[in-house]
C-alpha cells in the first residue's frame, strides 16, 4: 500500500476542480471534524479535490489525490497556520485525523491540561491566549512568535467537546473554568490575559474573575472584541448596511456572499418554519463554525452582558470593523474603568493573526508586556 501511496504523489494527475462533487458512494458515510486543526483541513481537502463532504478518516488516496493536489494543500496549510510539512508524509498518515495529529506533534508544542506550549521560558510575564470561536489555539503561532523568546506563551482552549455537547455554559461559566486553567498553571500571576473576537470576550471575563479573586493580571488585551451588548438594534443594522456599501466592485460577488451567509442565515436560524436550525436539512459540506465548541461559544457570546472592569485594556482594531462599527471603541469605553488604550490597525477582522497583520502591532504589544516586567 505505502508504495503505491508513493507513487501517486509521484505522478501528475488532474487539475483540480473548483465544482465540488460529491463522495464517492463507496465510501462509509464521513465524520466530522473534531477539533479546529482538523476543520482548517476539512475545508482544504474540499476545496483542492473537488470532493465533498470529506471526513477525517477518509484516505487521501481513495479521494484520488495526487502529487499536484498534495502540495497545493500542504501550502495552503502553511499559509494558513505557518506549519510546514512535506506532502510525502501522507503516505503515512493518509487522513485528516491523523495528519492533524502529527501536524501538532511535528510543531513542536505541548499540549497538556487544556493549555498549548508555544514557549516556556521567558523573564517577562506570560502570556495566556484565547483562541476564537473555533477554540484551536494554533491560530495564535504567529503571534507566539512574534513576540520573541523572552515572553512566555501559551493557549488555552477555551473549551472541549463534551462540555459544550452537554451544557449551555454561560460566558461566565467559561471564564470560570478558564480562570481555574490559569491559576492552576500561572499561581496568582502576574500574567497578561489575551483573547481574539470571542475569544476576547472570554478572556476578559476570565480577567474579571481573576482580579476578582486577587491574582494579578496587569493587562488585558483584545484582539477585533466587540461588545454587542452596547449596540442595540437599529446600530446593528447600521453595522451591517455599512458592510455591504463596502463591498468593492472587484470581488462583489464574493463578499455579497460572505455577507448573506454571516448575516441573512444567523436571522433564517431563528426561524424554523421558514427553513431554519430545526428544519434546514443537513448539507454535504461541513460547517466550520457549527460544531458543538462553536455553537456554545456563539450562544453564551450573544447572552453576555459584561460588566465593568478595572483593569488596563489594551484593544487592537481592524479597519474593517472600524468602518462597519462608525467607531474605534468597539462599546468598552464605558467599561474600562481604569482605561481603555485602542490601536488601529490597516487589516481586516480575519486576518488579525496571520503572518502579515502580526507585524503590524507585535512590537507595541511587547513593549506593554516587559513594561510589566520593568514596573512589577
Amino acid at each position: 500500500m505505502a508504495g503505491t501511496r508513493m507513487e501517486k504523489l509521484a505522478t501528475d494527475g488532474r487539475a483540480p476542480s473548483n465544482a465540488i462533487q460529491r463522495r464517492p458512494s463507496h465510501l462509509p458515510p464521513p465524520i466530522g471534524p473534531q477539533r479546529a486543526l482538523e476543520g482548517y483541513l476539512v475545508q482544504i481537502w474540499q476545496a483542492e479535490l473537488g470532493i465533498g463532504p470529506i471526513g477525517i478518516d477518509d484516505e487521501y488516496f481513495e479521494l484520488d489525490g495526487d502529487s499536484i493536489s498534495a502540495v497545493n494543500i500542504f501550502l495552503e496549510f502553511e499559509k494558513k497556520l505557518g506549519i510546514k510539512l512535506d506532502p510525502a508524509v501522507l503516505v503515512e498518515f493518509p487522513t485528516i485525523r491523523a495528519l492533524a495529529a502529527h501536524a501538532r506533534v511535528d510543531a513542536s508544542f505541548e499540549d497538556r491540561d487544556g493549555i498549548l506550549t508555544f514557549r516556556d521560558s521567558g523573564t517577562a510575564a506570560p502570556v495566556f491566549f484565547v483562541p476564537g470561536v473555533r477554540g484551536e489555539a494554533l491560530t495564535a503561532r504567529w503571534l507566539a512568535g512574534a513576540l520573541g523568546d523572552d515572553i512566555p506563551f501559551y493557549g488555552i482552549q477555551n473549551m472541549d467537546a463534551a462540555t459544550a455537547a452537554d451544557a449551555d455554559p454561560s460566558v461566565e461559566d467559561i471564564a470560570g473554568h478558564l480562570a481555574s486553567v490559569i491559576r492552576k498553571a500561572g499561581g496568582d500571576g502576574p500574567y497578561v490575559l489575551a483573547g481574539y473576537c470571542a475569544g476576547a470576550i472570554l478572556a476578559y471575563e476570565t480577567a474579571r474573575q481573576l482580579r476578582g479573586a486577587g491574582a494579578d493580571v496587569p493587562l488585558l488585551v483584545m484582539l477585533d472584541a466587540v461588545n454587542k451588548a452596547d449596540f442595540g438594534l437599529v446600530a446593528r443594522w447600521a453595522a451591517k448596511w455599512r458592510g455591504f456599501r463596502r463591498l468593492d466592485t472587484a470581488d462583489a460577488g464574493l463578499k455579497l456572499r460572505q455577507f448573506a451567509r454571516d448575516n441573512a442565515r444567523a436571522v433564517l436560524s431563528q426561524a424554523p418554519a421558514i427553513g431554519g436550525a430545526r428544519d434546514r436539512p443537513a448539507t454535504d459540506n461541513v460547517d466550520l463554525f457549527q460544531g458543538p465548541v462553536e455553537r456554545a461559544v456563539r450562544a453564551a457570546y450573544d447572552r453576555y452582558r459584561p460588566k465593568p472592569y478595572d483593569g488596563p485594556i489594551a484593544l487592537y482594531t481592524s479597519d474593517e470593523y472600524r468602518a462597519r462599527l462608525a467607531t474605534n471603541q468597539f462599546g468598552w469605553a464605558k467599561l474600562a474603568t481604569a482605561g481603555l488604550d485602542v490601536v488601529d490597525l490597516p487589516t481586516n477582522h480575519f486576518g488579525m493573526l496571520t503572518a502579515k497583520s502580526v507585524e503590524l502591532y507585535c512590537d507595541d504589544l511587547r513593549r506593554r508586556i516587559i513594561a510589566i516586567r520593568s514596573t512589577g
